[in-house]
């Protein structure tokens, strides 16, 4: 049976589990969120196909259900859980990444620069920001501190009849970094997520700050609040796996965990030095980029973090989240920024999309 993907609340159900809403306008007979009326079609008689006439003779149209209220014929499908409109090709391919971390450690633009990369890791494509009436598309960012914002993209190949579609999900930093339970409404967003990334900020590791307070380099300086509320990775990764299971997901984790490393121009002096983060420089983004060098990059980057943090965060990782990858990455405001391209192809290998 087909699988479908809710490109709202990213649930993934049967397809003889979506609902029905009706075309007519119909209201519901009890209180409901819903504007018109949504029902079971399976508790009634659904209407068999109907025939239409083409250039090529008869052909059937989609199976329709009857209002129950109405009795008029809808084709018009819901997801069961949120009760946004399912598309027509509810089957294609779909890959989600979930955006999580503190406030102001770069979340919305990784994922604006995630989004433009798709572009590029797709030639001979097209990829489209989707424009859905409920939802935000590329670019927009939600003024409300508690919002989630969404961004739907399509990519196409001429010649192909089916499209491919990527759902990137920017979850607010304030209530996560000040650890309100307001937050726990966007669990369900980890627990049924493709790849979830943790958005960090170096910098505002303890261990760093106080590394940076004992330099006096313009560059580390650059952007840097001194009011930061120092973070604690193991905090970020024992968080980050009470949320997934407040949302019914498994630990271990299924999902791939990768790691974001922002602000790499203001921190890759404190790295060790002979290492190839050190070596990167303030404009990494001519850096030639292969696997083996993201390979070596995060076990520099674990490295790093070990020594500045202790080994008791790792510990925490491997247990919840056994696939994870550390990923240093430059100014995302630049047009190719330094290690967004390869995130983004590790992420979709996981969700077998690429």
């Amino acid at each position: 049976m087909a699988r479908w993907t809710c490109r709202e609340c990213l649930a993934v159900f049967d397809s003889s589990a979506r609902l029905a809403r009706c075309d007519h306008g119909c209201q519901p007979s009890t209180e409901s969120q819903a504007p018109t009326l949504v029902f079971n079609p399976r508790a009634g008689r659904p209407s068999p196909p109907r025939l239409t006439t083409n250039l090529l003779g008869l052909r059937s149209s989609p199976p329709h259900s009857l209002c129950p209220e109405c009795g008029k014929p809808t084709t018009r499908w819901v997801c069961p859980d949120c009760h946004a409109d399912l598309p027509e090709r509810g089957t294609d391919p779909f890959a989600s990444i979930v955006l999580v971390g503190p406030a102001r450690s770069g979340k919305s633009g990784l994922a604006h620069a995630l989004a433009r990369s798709l572009e590029r890791l797709c030639p001979g494509s097209v990829v489209d920001p989707v424009d859905e009436p409920s939802r935000a598309v590329v670019g927009h960012r939600s003024d409300h501190p508690g919002q989630v914002s969404r961004a739907l993209l399509r990519e196409r190949r001429p010649g192909r009849e089916n499209a491919r579609w990527l759902a990137l999900v920017d979850t607010p930093g304030t209530p996560w970094e000040d650890r309100d339970q307001s937050w726990a409404r966007h669990a369900r967003f980890l627990a049924r997520a493709g790849a979830i990334v943790l958005v960090l900020d170096p910098r505002r590791l303890e261990p760093v700050l106080t590394l940076i307070r004992r330099h006096a380099d313009a560059r580390l300086q650059a952007g840097f609040v001194s009011t930061w509320r120092r973070l604690l990775l193991v905090e970020e990764i024992r968080q980050l796996g009470s949320f997934l299971e407040l949302a019914g997901g498994r630990i271990p984790a299924q999902q791939p965990l990768a790691i974001a490393l922002t602000h790499l121009e203001a921190w890759f002096s404190l790295a060790s030095p002979g290492t190839l983060l050190q070596a990167l420089g303030p404009v990494p983004e001519a850096f030639p980029w292969t696997d083996q060098v993201g390979q070596r990059l995060h076990d520099e980057a674990e490295a790093e973090l070990v020594r500045w943090n202790g080994e008791s965060f790792t510990q925490q990782l491997s247990l919840k989240f056994p696939t994870y990858r550390y990923v240093p990455i430059g100014d995302p405001s630049t047009p190719h920024p330094f290690g967004v391209e390869i995130l983004l192809r590790w992420l979709l290998q996981r969700q077998a999309w690429l």
